[in-house]
């Protein structure tokens, strides 16, 4: 917990007590702290939190929530550059505007937050979407590889999976693709907002250029399935309708400009593609080493 007004003080630090009782009791006494200061500068609160999340990493995901009833982005109190910095080192970033009828400052210090991120103390919901929000957040991603998620901008919302893709450039037998992605599977495309995301956030990336990709669609007894999570699989659904050629591994096929089809292909080093993996997202239950080696 940081307070900020005309200077920036920590009340709460990550190796403080961490108990529901002890956080609640300081949340408590923060209407008390630096009366009649009305200074607003959330750009050194911002900074002060910065240097918290940088010193004091743990395998959790990070969130910073601002509660503002002020800010100033003129001159040096300008939190814009901060707040894209601390987003490209993976902090979420929450806004709850505490003067929601100034739409100026509202949407001034929503700018500063995630995208689906901004809130307004007077809904009714506040509380029940932060907690979702945070939900979302605590899925996160190993290194080298990026979350699908879909944000809608009619609702400013967002959709988050637990599926984390990486694409590999390199040429690799179909039939052996799937191993090569282990501790995860060949992604499972099943649905075009995921195919668009793939073409638009991982194919330019790490396979530039790249026209045919091994994805986890294979046949068994003349039935299409998916690879899931745990040794599991499960059947094609009504997407993506695919191009029976022989074979029993899928592939999807760039065949003309942003166009993509799913083929059935063969097996054998004469038929090696790049492929795209997904791995299992990271949360409460399932631990993942966030930090670089």
């Amino acid at each position: 917990i940081v307070t900020y007004s005309t200077d920036v003080q920590y009340v709460y630090n990550f190796t403080s007590v961490t108990n529901g009782a002890d956080l609640s009791e300081q949340l408590a006494k923060l209407p008390s702290y630096q009366l009649g200061e009305s200074g607003g500068n959330l750009c050194g609160g911002m900074q002060a939190a910065q240097v918290v999340f940088s010193t004091q990493r743990s395998y959790r995901g990070q969130v910073l929530i601002m509660a503002a009833a002020s800010y100033d982005p003129q001159g040096f109190n300008d939190a814009s550059q901060i707040a894209k910095d601390m987003q490209l080192d993976g902090v979420s970033i929450f806004s709850i505007s505490y003067k929601p009828g100034d739409g100026l400052f509202t949407n001034g210090l929503g700018n500063l937050s995630s995208p689906g991120y901004k809130y307004r103390s007077d809904d009714e919901n506040v509380m029940s979407k932060v907690s979702f929000g945070l939900t979302q957040a605590n899925c996160v991603c190993p290194l080298r590889s990026l979350q699908f998620r879909i944000y809608n901008r009619n609702n400013d919302t967002n959709e988050v999976y637990s599926d984390c893709l990486s694409g590999y450039a390199g040429d690799t037998d179909p039939q052996f693709a799937n191993f090569a992605c282990s501790p995860g599977i060949l992604a499972s495309i099943t649905s075009q907002q995921k195919l668009h995301f793939i073409t638009d956030n991982i194919v330019p990336y790490d396979m530039a250029g790249i026209k045919n990709i091994t994805v986890g669609g294979h046949r068994r007894n003349g039935v299409w399935y998916w690879y899931g999570y745990d040794n599991t699989e499960y059947p094609f659904g009504d997407f993506p309708s695919i191009t029976d050629n022989g074979g029993d591994y899928a592939f999807a096929d760039n065949y003309f400009g942003f166009n993509w089809k799913f083929l059935g292909g063969e097996s054998g080093f004469q038929n090696a593609k790049p492929y795209i993996c997904q791995i299992k997202a990271c949360d409460t239950d399932y631990f993942c080493d966030l930090n670089p080696s």
